[in-house]
């Protein structure tokens, strides 16, 4: 049951999400992330509405840990990119969404993923890639 878990996990991962990603990000409209202010300032504000929402889970986090430990579980908890992905695609195939609404909430979603983990890493210091593994497995490229 584990060996096939592993196996459905592999294929999932390996296969059937990068196909997801490269089909949904080809109609990603960067242009209106970085060719205007507002896209940026909310690309921003979006990315720091990711790490909010994990304010509860950091202080929670906070009563048995040390700070530095609670504040790298929540920068972990915030990368999220295939619950935006899907949800956007979603909302553009049924009218619901422009591209250009799209493109900031991708853009902050791709942000987190590459940036969080890289700031927990960084409070985390020494030993941080094998506790990192620990908190990084649940929504990750």
């Amino acid at each position: 049951s584990d060996l096939l878990h592993h196996k459905l996990d592999a294929i999932g991962f390996g296969f059937l999400v990068p196909v997801f990603f490269v089909n949904s990000g080809m109609k990603l409209d960067v242009a209106s992330v970085f060719g205007s202010m507002y896209g940026s300032l909310l690309t921003t504000a979006l990315l720091a509405a990711l790490l909010a929402a994990r304010l509860p889970l950091m202080l929670m986090a906070r009563q048995s840990g040390s700070t530095r430990d609670s504040v790298a579980l929540g920068l972990y908890g915030a990368t999220t990119l295939s619950l935006i992905v899907a949800i956007t695609d979603i909302a553009v195939r049924n009218g619901a969404m422009t591209s250009a609404e799209v493109g900031p909430l991708v853009v902050a979603g791709v942000l987190s993923v590459v940036l969080f983990p890289i700031g927990a890493s960084a409070l985390l210091g020494q030993g941080a890639a094998s506790r990192g593994s620990t908190y990084s497995g649940h929504d990750g490229l």
